[in-house]
């Protein structure tokens, strides 16, 4: 049984990023991928059974300056569903998140917004 391997938008991306290559590697107009390249959420862009062609349009995309990722899709099963979170706090040690019985923290010089 084969897997399929799935390209994944990492927005942000370069705001430079080459919406010509996007549009060619998606056979579409660069109008019509350019809302797709300022998506603000993580997408699955595309997906194939054969990884090595998962990779190097990867490949393409990242240097065109997109941030994407190629996964295989059995990899996804691992990911964990969202969980509401009950209660914030937000001070100058960074951010906590209250979610069901447990917190979630993140430092407030943590590399991420």
């Amino acid at each position: 049984m084969s897997s399929v391997h799935v390209l994944i938008s990492i927005p942000p991306h370069d705001p430079n990023a080459d919406v010509n290559v996007l549009a060619a590697a998606f056979a579409r107009s660069p109008a019509e991928v350019r809302m797709k390249a300022k998506l603000a959420l993580p997408e699955v862009w595309f997906g194939d059974e054969d990884a090595a062609r998962v990779q190097d349009l990867a490949a393409t995309l990242q240097q065109a300056g997109f941030r994407v990722a190629a996964v295989a899709g059995d990899h996804l099963a691992g990911v964990p569903d969202a969980s509401v979170a009950e209660g914030l706090l937000l001070d100058d040690a960074g951010i906590v998140w209250d979610i069901e019985e447990s917190a979630v923290q993140m430092p407030a010089d943590a590399p991420v917004l």
